[in-house]
């Protein structure tokens, strides 16, 4: 392992659906390469409660209002939202076989509210960020994420579907290095 003093740590958050271990390859890519990071399994993901945010929210949208929904009644929102349908193909298409059946077996259902809870601060205002566009995603398409990127003080494009930490765990890592050395990515 190379050294890894003086270089910042990495805090590696996982989106809808998934837990922490969706992040454990890239770890050990980032390891191998002196970096150390973290992972977080945030509260969304049943039965653990509710939150969660899809980068480039602005003050008072949520995942159901951003794409022209209504915001809902946040006292009458109940439930879960399923794993997505199909989520090999929508999810995990370019992830080999094997990983990819690993990682549906594993996928659990998202707390609505995360879905409907409108964000109350926009990180992206007052902190360095940057907005992963993945070119071959089939759960949300890059025409519909573009609105948040260009919130995003860097846009960066990775060949993939929705999970490239799983499909191609060196391209995440590479990009994440470039950041952290503050070169352009």
């Amino acid at each position: 392992m190379k050294e890894t003093a003086g270089r910042p740590r990495l805090l590696l958050a996982r989106g809808a659906w998934h837990g922490s271990w969706c992040w454990r390859e890239l770890q050990d890519v980032l390891a191998d390469r002196g970096w150390t990071s973290h992972t977080a399994d945030l509260p969304s993901v049943v039965p653990e409660g509710s939150g969660g945010r899809l980068p480039g929210l602005d003050e008072g949208e949520s995942l159901m209002t951003c794409f022209g929904g209504e915001q809902p009644d946040l006292a009458a929102v109940e439930g879960v939202i399923p794993v997505r349908e199909d989520p090999a193909e929508t999810l995990h298409h370019d992830v080999p076989e094997d990983k990819r059946k690993a990682a549906a077996a594993r996928l659990l259902p998202q707390s609505a509210l995360s879905f409907a809870e409108p964000v109350s601060r926009a990180g992206w205002k007052t902190v360095p960020t940057g907005y992963v566009l993945c070119d071959d995603d089939r759960s949300l398409p890059p025409s519909y994420q573009e609105p948040f990127a260009e919130r995003a003080g860097a846009v960066h494009h990775l060949p993939s579907g929705h999970t490239p930490l799983l499909s191609l765990p060196g391209n995440p890592a590479d990009l994440l290095e470039r950041i952290a050395h503050g070169g352009p990515a």
